[in-house]
């Protein structure tokens, strides 16, 4: 195994542990034992504890600043679709991605950890302004088609209480996703996607009345 994959398999390891008791309580020993290495090893790949969190953070904050919230063609979306149509789907697209390994192990260790890690703060500030900076793309492109009527002066505004609802949405679905997994006595390491247990549909209908609502606003 090359050095590579070994540094990053001790922070899938991190991850994969913190989703089910936290990274504060994820000793050292437990990632060893997850990767099958001696716990002696971590440290020819990180300097101490300290360091894995911040090089795991750091690689998170990488991944999750790579998603693309919104479709590429988004002004041939808008104008064939209406408002609803084209939120609901974007937010369910978003909801899935959150499914497959590594982002339901990301989001849960970056939300975790923000209120005492500054690092973690910056990467879940970050991602929020970006996913905030898409969805103008979204509202400008749908009060083009005259899918929806969002003056210039809202747009701010508008991107910002859609991006709340879609977190908001998003924890919803994780705590879900999670006892599923908990009830099914799964172990580290998680499988590439969550299965779920209880309907999928329950959690996205909720998704629809927030977009529905969010709508009905303008």
């Amino acid at each position: 195994m090359s050095e590579k994959n070994s540094r990053d398999n001790i922070m899938r390891s991190l991850l994969d542990n913190s989703f089910f008791k936290s990274a504060g309580g994820t000793s050292l020993s437990d990632i060893a034992s997850s990767v099958k290495i001696k716990k002696s090893s971590i440290y020819s790949h990180f300097k101490n504890r300290e360091d894995l969190l911040e090089k795991t953070t750091l690689s998170c904050d990488e991944y999750i600043n790579r998603i693309n919230f919104i479709p590429d063609n988004i002004d041939d979306v808008a104008a064939k679709y209406d408002a609803v149509s084209v939120l609901t789907g974007i937010v369910k697209r978003y909801l899935k991605m959150h499914e497959k390994a590594p982002l339901f192990q990301i989001y849960t260790f970056i939300k975790s950890r923000k209120h005492f890690d500054l690092l973690c703060a910056e990467a879940e500030s970050k991602h929020r302004k970006s996913l905030i900076e898409q969805s103008k793309t979204v509202f400008k492109a749908l009060s083009k088609n005259k899918k929806l009527s969002v003056g210039a002066e809202k747009i701010n505004a508008a991107s910002e209480l859609f991006v709340s609802g879609v977190l908001s949405e998003l924890d919803n679905f994780l705590i879900e996703k999670k006892r599923s997994v908990l009830n099914q006595k799964i172990t580290v390491p998680v499988e590439e996607e969550l299965n779920f247990t209880q309907a999928d549909e329950t959690l996205f209908e909720n998704a629809i009345r927030f977009v529905e609502s969010f709508v009905s606003i303008f």
